[in-house]
């Protein structure tokens, strides 16, 4: 997660996901009682039984985010990249983790100047690994629609911030589903939006990591 969606998640605002239906972006489809084999857990889409892989209601997920730690590079010795490399591993030299910066900037990648010299170095949210992570979450369901089919409630539940302006109800409406748009953009790519996909929408609630 983007560390604003980890906060909005942190704060109970954020109580959904969408991820692309892989494979049946384009596929015919129809809200409705659809499914096959397990309810809640396959569909039939364009007549073909899809799972969602991100699980089903009761399971568990844990959240990766970017986060801080201080440490050192090392080579790996006899490991090379797919280029031919040298193959390098961060290790920790505290076991305090941030969540946030500590300071305004930080290494991301390996200095080539002095790699063994301890810093606070941000780490990528695909390099988390479970023990440090602190969002778990529990699906409570699963449903598929179209991505402009949104709702703004579903948008607010995204992690649309909340707003206190006095708008009437239709533009505190049309910006949320603005944000969401946006936000949506800025993960998929320009033009994703209106490519209109089929989408899961994970439903899940926050439980003690």
């Amino acid at each position: 997660m983007k560390p604003a969606m980890a906060s909005a998640t942190l704060a109970d605002i954020k109580t959904h996901t969408r991820r692309i239906v892989a494979g049946c972006e384009n596929a015919k489809w129809e809200a409705g009682p659809c499914f096959i084999r397990d309810p809640g857990t396959h569909w039939n889409i364009g007549g073909k039984a899809v799972q969602c892989p991100y699980g089903g209601k009761g399971d568990q997920l844990w959240v990766r985010e970017s986060y801080f730690e201080f440490g050192h590079w090392e080579p790996v010795e006899g490991v090379k990249t797919k280029c031919g490399r040298q193959k390098w591993r961060f290790v920790a030299d505290s076991k305090e983790v941030f969540y946030k910066p500590v300071r305004a900037k930080h290494p991301v990648c390996r200095p080539k100047d002095n790699p063994g010299v301890p810093a606070i170095y941000k780490r990528l949210a695909r390099f988390m690994p479970r023990a440090l992570s602190r969002i778990t979450l529990e699906i409570t369901e699963i449903r598929i629609e179209r991505l402009n089919d949104i709702s703004a409630d579903d948008c607010r539940a995204e992690g649309h911030p909340k707003s206190d302006r006095p708008f009437t109800k239709e533009a505190h409406d049309d910006a949320a589903r603005d944000w969401y748009m946006d936000l949506w953009e800025s993960i998929n790519g320009p033009g994703s939006w209106a490519k209109n996909p089929l989408v899961w929408i994970i439903v899940f609630r926050r439980i003690a990591a």
